[in-house]
């Protein structure tokens, strides 16, 4: 059964933690099909090459932009159609909410994503981002806490609750489901860091969102990243 935990609900923003999603063996078959299935590759954004490998599925026309990068769908594997309903159905989604995912790959021990806040102007009123984590052996940590706020004067100062500190790291065990929805990102930045001593297991995130079909088509101006 499905428990949910939440982590943060506050400012229209809920950060919240499903576990069992996927039982312990639909994840470690999951996990080896789209290890050896799907061609991984650095992308390189405004900042440079990234730490992870990627590669971004999606309905018709659900482009992802971010950092400079602009991803066009490509065709949903068949292994992750049935996950992108059981994912809807377990968090209490409308069906067919999740029209993209970001699938992460993370080597052992030496892939991260630094602090930072996911974009998610395409991604619709709800601005839904669900992590789904795959993979053999410890899971990987997640730490969460407040963006930093600029005074009047426009000098970054900390915010009144303390920027600086996480407010929760959780591990994310294999099967669960990191949610992150509404204005999250507006008030939260996270970070996925590396163990002391690159203990970390190999582990697959697929990140589902709520882009909103021909969004991007109908930008103009690329999307701005504010670190």
């Amino acid at each position: 059964m499905t428990k949910k935990t939440v982590l943060i609900q506050e400012n229209n923003s809920e950060v919240a933690l499903f576990e069992n999603v996927l039982t312990p063996k639909e994840t470690t078959e999951i996990f080896k099909v789209l290890q050896t299935s799907i061609p991984w590759k650095y992308e390189t954004d405004c900042f440079g090459e990234q730490d992870r490998k990627t590669y971004y599925v999606g309905d018709d026309r659900a482009a992802f932009a971010f950092c400079g990068l602009k991803l066009q769908p490509n065709q949903w594997p068949s292994e992750l159609l049935h996950i992108r309903r059981l994912v809807e159905r377990d968090l209490g989604l409308r069906p067919g909410i999740l029209t993209g995912c970001l699938m992460n790959y993370y080597g052992p021990g030496k892939d991260f994503i630094p602090w930072h806040y996911d974009e998610v102007r395409a991604h619709g009123a709800d601005k839904i981002v669900a992590s789904l984590s795959l993979g053999i052996g410890p899971p990987r940590l997640f730490r969460l806490r407040r963006k930093r706020q600029k005074s009047s004067k426009d000098k970054e100062t900390e915010s009144i609750e303390g920027s600086e500190k996480a407010l929760c790291a959780v591990r994310l065990p294999p099967g669960s489901v990191l949610l992150m929805m509404g204005d999250a990102q507006e008030y939260f930045e996270h970070e996925l860091p590396v163990s002391s001593g690159s203990s970390d297991a190999e582990r697959i995130s697929l990140t589902f969102r709520s882009i909103v079909p021909g969004f991007e088509d109908a930008e103009l101006e690329p999307p701005i990243y504010i670190p």
